[in-house]
């Protein structure tokens, strides 16, 4: 197990909003200059150049996805409402672009093209593309084994990686038609994501597992058993082998790809339940948050490396900001904060 070098280290209060119910989402655009944050009351807060601007105002309907394409022109939300809008923010202030209602379906899966303005999202076990640029839909996705919890785009835009009941299925792009590759496993998997290079795609089940594939072979599959709880986030961190981090109960798990096996660490600090993380834009750094207000800066290798409490909040979320000096989180009482 890792040691911890933890320092407690204050970090000054940028920026604050107050919304009106606990904060479900937040996204970060890649130009640095804008922060987008959802609550569960269905606001969508925008603030940019020190202003803030409400593009959804609390209408009692969470909205749980918040997501900026590539270009950070576009913003895409999705919620319980099943209304999946997206704003055109490249004329400085953000205008709506589209609104797509899906009567009782909750959309709370969404995912961008890693470079193309393709705006993927979920509902109920359809999966539907959509050419935002154009307002054209691509093509719609039958996953058949159950509703959608997950989508992943592959890191080259190659592939789109769906998860449901009993596994995953895998589209490649080039060909919607094609029949998709499966991934299976033993339950339902919740959370995908693919690695930094795209040559490995994991995967959490619902019954607190990781499993771990290799984009040549689907079929084969690397478990790893024992999690104390669900796991509730996953993802890759850019370091010279592949690693794949996964929060779980009060546990961080760090699993690194050497010499052709998997290798697990755990990672303790945190007294309480671990709910959100973040993975630093630049550098090998993880942040992480838990519902007694304590975040923490994490070196898989090293441990803790910096830590702070905020007043015993419970985080709902965490984000390195895009300028990648600041972190953004949001709470149970719907306060967004920036830090320096």
């Amino acid at each position: 197990m890792a040691k911890s070098k933890s320092s407690q280290r204050e970090l000054k209060l940028v920026w604050q909003a107050q919304l009106a119910e606990y904060i479900t989402s937040i996204a970060c655009a890649n130009d640095g200059r804008t922060v987008v944050a959802s609550s569960a009351a269905g606001e969508v807060a925008y603030w940019e150049n020190q202003q803030l601007t409400m593009l959804l105002d609390a209408h009692g309907a969470s909205v749980d996805s918040l997501s900026f394409d590539a270009s950070s022109r576009y913003l895409a939300a999705g919620g319980q409402m099943g209304d999946v809008r997206v704003w055109d923010c490249g004329n400085g202030s953000p205008e709506l672009l589209l609104s797509l209602a899906h009567k009782s379906i909750w959309v709370d899966s969404i995912a961008w093209h890693p470079h193309a303005p393709y705006l993927a999202f979920a509902t109920g076990r359809f999966v539907q593309i959509w050419d935002i640029a154009k307002r054209e839909l691509i093509t719609t996705l039958d996953f058949d084994l159950s509703t959608v919890f997950d989508l992943a785009w592959h890191p080259a835009g190659t592939h789109l990686a769906v998860a449901g009941n009993l596994g995953a299925r895998i589209w490649q792009s080039n060909d919607w038609d094609e029949e998709p590759e499966y991934l299976p496993a033993n339950n339902a998997l919740k959370h995908l994501a693919w690695s930094i290079g795209g040559d490995f795609l994991a995967g959490a089940t619902l019954d607190r597992c990781l499993v771990i594939s290799a984009i040549e072979d689907f079929s084969s599959t690397w478990t790893m058993r024992g999690f104390p709880a669900r796991i509730q986030q996953l993802a890759w961190i850019d370091k010279s082998q592949p690693t794949v981090a996964a929060i779980s109960a009060e546990m961080l798990v760090s699993c690194a790809y050497a010499d052709g096996t998997w290798q697990a660490m755990p990672l303790e600090f945190h007294r309480d339940f671990i709910t959100t993380m973040s993975i630093h834009p630049k550098f090998p750094l993880i942040a992480t948050a838990s519902v007694d207000g304590e975040i923490a800066i994490w070196e898989p290798e090293m441990g803790v490396i910096g830590s702070f409490n905020d007043s015993n909040v419970e985080f709902t979320r965490i984000n390195w900001h895009s300028n990648d000096r600041m972190l953004v989180t949001g709470n149970d009482r719907g306060e967004v904060k920036i830090w320096g």
